[in-house]
């Protein structure tokens, strides 16, 4: 009973939690309204996002995709980052439970062997020619005894206040965080290997283009000679035509080391040699044409978004650390329990238990300020992961804000561009026949053949822009991933 009462106080302050209890933050931006560059919120159909870049319709860049989410090693060092959160959460809910402890010792002792003289005093009256007498007793015999000693001692630190629970709340956190962590690292893998692609057919574009202009400029080229040697142009307008020609064929070295550095970081990101993808590359593919965006409301990102996902659950892992934090500065209570036996065997047997229970309470009193300044740190962690879980959403919103202004304004120049190539291709066909029948100059055909190429090249950039543009627009949307319940999760890498 009175051991009932002295223990009343400590479990009603144990009754009490104390430290920081975790809500999930409000973002401090507006998340009903929709889009303000979207046309409509169009609602995004289950799985859409998850392999969002097989909409462009393109195999090989599909084959790509699968082939580095299947290899790439910073995904390898992501799901390595996860079994450590999981094994330290191991570690640390292993720090609330009984822990038992066996222990054994066995010894063999040996006393040794000898001889001894016993001294039996003076024979014939000890007088002065007497002498003393020994008695020899040889070979006294050795003796030989075991020792054996056993036991099982067990303890546990009673989780009063729930110091060790906060902990482990911190550490289940971080292994969702850890979880989300891999889905961002798949999201960026997706869109960096779908824009390393474009960079590719986007190269073969212009390259196809300097090919046709290359063409136009050689033809140019012998026209120009063929008037020379019959008197109608002068040697200066041969050597604009040689000029225009070698101004082409100076582009084409750039394009192909773009090309091949492209397919190189595709082979890494997939971990294969440099070259490993040349040859499957090598065939001309055009440029994949963007499908519709479907951008939900901004609500979902929270949702969708794998870095703002990861980010709250930082923020989780530093508020339930924290509280163990405050947790630490009340007192701690442990049990121990002790059972043992000795025995020994050889000239003197006998055995015997020892057993022991005890329980230790222990108060902080003074530390240097230790605890209180522990406390403070991670109340700090906890503003940073704030800050960091607002600035996330925030960088999401203005993500998809850019790449919705970015996509429309993109396809407004593409439709440009593709117009301006028809006026000028148009022009530089008229000119050519009008030169051939001498009613203007070589330089106006020139100019004109110039003008062109300009157009062409523009119009291939404006059209992987756009879907470069798409693809940006659906990671910033969270594209790559699904949503999936916790318990589901625990289960994957």
């Amino acid at each position: 009973m009175n051991r009932t009462i002295m223990l009343l106080p400590l479990l009603t302050l144990a009754a009490c939690a104390t430290g920081p209890r975790y809500a999930e933050p409000t973002p401090i931006t507006a998340l009903a309204r929709p889009y303000a560059n979207a046309p409509l919120p169009a609602a995004i159909a289950e799985g859409a996002l998850e392999r969002w870049w097989i909409q462009l319709g393109d195999p090989t860049l599909d084959a790509l995709v699968a082939d580095t989410l299947a290899r790439n090693l910073d995904l390898d060092a992501a799901r390595a980052r996860l079994r450590r959160a999981r094994a330290q959460r191991g570690v640390t809910r292993a720090a609330g439970l009984p822990t038992l402890d066996g222990t054994g010792a066995a010894q063999r002792q040996q006393t040794g062997s000898g001889s001894a003289k016993l001294n039996l005093g003076e024979a014939g009256g000890g007088g002065a020619g007497g002498s003393t007498d020994t008695l020899g007793i040889d070979d006294i015999p050795g003796s030989a005894f075991e020792l054996y000693q056993a036991s099982f001692d067990a303890s546990w630190e009673v989780d009063l206040f729930g110091a060790n629970r906060a902990r482990t709340r911190a550490e289940d956190a971080r292994v969702a965080a850890a979880g989300f962590d891999i889905e961002d690292v798949r999201t960026s893998l997706a869109a960096e290997v779908a824009r390393d692609y474009l960079v590719v057919r986007e190269v073969q574009a212009r390259l196809a283009v300097l090919d046709r202009n290359l063409a136009i400029a050689r033809r140019t080229q012998a026209l120009a000679r063929e008037q020379e040697r019959a008197g109608l142009v002068t040697e200066a307008d041969t050597a604009r035509t040689d000029a225009q020609v070698l101004g082409i064929e100076a582009q084409i070295p750039q394009l192909r080391m773009q090309e091949t550095q492209a397919a190189q970081r595709l082979a890494v990101l997939a971990a294969r040699e440099p070259a490993a993808l040349r040859d499957t590359l090598s065939p001309v593919r055009p440029i994949p044409a963007s499908a519709t965006v479907a951008t939900g409301m901004p609500s979902e990102l929270l949702l969708r978004r794998p870095d703002i996902r990861r980010a709250e659950r930082e923020l989780a892992a530093a508020t339930h650390s924290e509280a163990g934090a405050v947790r630490d500065l009340y007192p701690s209570l442990s049990l121990n329990a002790s059972y043992g036996g000795i025995r020994t065997g050889g000239l003197l047997e006998w055995a015997s238990t020892l057993f022991s229970l005890g329980a230790n309470l222990t108060a902080p009193i003074f530390d240097g300020g230790r605890r209180r300044a522990e406390v403070e740190r991670q109340r700090a962690n906890v503003d940073e992961a704030l800050a960091r879980y607002r600035s996330a959403v925030l960088g999401a919103f203005r993500e998809v804000e850019d790449g919705l202004v970015a996509s429309t304004r993109n396809r407004e120049r593409l439709v440009l561009a593709e117009r301006t190539v028809e006026r000028r291709r148009r022009a530089r066909t008229v000119l050519e026949e009008q030169y051939r029948a001498g009613l203007v100059g070589l330089l106006d055909l020139l100019t004109a053949e110039r003008d062109l190429a300009e157009a062409e090249t523009l119009t291939a950039n404006a059209r992987a822009q756009v879907t470069v543009d798409w693809i940006g627009l659906q990671k910033a949307l969270g594209g790559g991933w699904r949503v999936v319940p916790a318990v589901e999760r625990e289960k994957g890498a």
